[in-house]
């Protein structure tokens, strides 16, 4: 398939199913059900909100009077960054390379998925160890 055919299958809004979690060593911790949208543009960006379903209000309807304990568990429920994306057709990867993120330390990084089309589903799977 050419690189163009498959950018045009990327191309659009992707609903997160559910997500296979594994901790930062490699281990398998098992699948969870997952909520946001990944959006892949035919310009070259992509933009990801992930969060678990599960997600609890905080007290306050003040996010900026949120508890340090309220700020962490969201922080670590959630997702978001947004870039520009390639194509590695050869060895079946997408890569985002991201100009923001909600964690600061992936800002000017390049995350790799491998990626696979299963009937109207695009399955993404981490490349390596769990960022």
């Amino acid at each position: 398939m050419e690189n163009e055919t498959i950018k045009k299958k990327f191309i659009g809004v992707w609903e997160l199913v559910y997500i296979d979690m594994r901790s930062f060593d490699g281990k398998d911790l098992g699948r969870g059900r997952g909520k946001g949208y990944l959006i892949y543009t035919k310009q070259g960006y992509v933009s990801a909100q992930l969060g678990d379903p599960k997600i609890k209000n905080f007290k306050s309807k003040n996010k900026y009077e949120a508890t340090n304990k309220e700020v962490r568990f969201a922080f670590n429920k959630v997702d978001s960054y947004y870039g520009k994306y390639e194509i590695d057709k050869e060895n079946g990867i997408v890569k985002h390379h991201l100009e923001f993120s909600l964690f600061p330390n992936w800002i000017g990084t390049t995350l790799e998925r491998s990626f696979k089309f299963v009937n109207d589903h695009l399955v993404l799977k981490v490349v390596g160890k769990a960022e």
